[in-house]
């Protein structure tokens, strides 16, 4: 995805080579996070935005990326994509309702022993009965419940495999989106 490319882009570039990269808050080794709700920009990337770059990259400046060039992008992204995203699914989700800037995942990991906070409701029609969130379909619908009713799409994409993509639908009028950046 942008927003995962781009900011493990910048945490590798900003490690030492050989080094392992900073750890989270866990010792999975994820850069984002355990509540995509209470991550930002401004700290999902490291603090030491002026070290020196060695790795061999021959595409790699002498510099890494910095931080704020990256911050920059996701501020001024008008859509974010995520395949396969894994743990970055619901945070991509998250940050484009948040900025209202439009998106597409394609869901694929769950995750249930990463988040097991995230419960959909039992669908028996009782609203107070929630379960957690444990296949596939149950994310899809977790995730489309993230907003208001017909402001996140569910459609079948023509490939094999996890083929579901949740997509926005709203209305991006005073936020990022096309239509705001086009009329700019």
């Amino acid at each position: 995805t942008v927003t995962d490319a781009l900011l493990a882009m910048a945490s590798v570039h900003l490690t030492k080579k050989h080094q392992s990269p900073p750890l989270s808050d866990s010792a999975r080794g994820s850069v984002f996070a355990s509540d995509p709700r209470a991550a930002d920009v401004d700290s999902a990337l490291p603090a030491n935005e002026n070290k020196i770059c060695e790795c061999d990259d021959t595409l790699c400046g002498e510099s890494p990326p910095d931080a704020s060039f990256v911050r920059g992008l996701l501020r001024n992204c008008v859509v974010v994509v995520g395949m396969h995203s894994d743990q970055a699914t619901e945070w991509i989700v998250d940050f484009a309702l948040e900025h209202r800037v439009r998106f597409a995942v394609v869901p694929c990991c769950v995750c249930p022993g990463l988040f097991p906070k995230r419960r959909v409701f039992s669908g028996d029609g009782d609203d107070r009965v929630s379960k957690p969130v444990r296949s596939h379909e149950q994310f899809c619908e977790y995730l489309r419940g993230k907003a208001k009713p017909g402001e996140i799409e569910l459609a079948r994409l023509p490939f094999e495999g996890k083929n579901t993509v949740v997509f926005s639908k709203f209305d991006t009028k005073g936020g990022r989106g096309y239509r705001a950046f086009r009329a700019e």
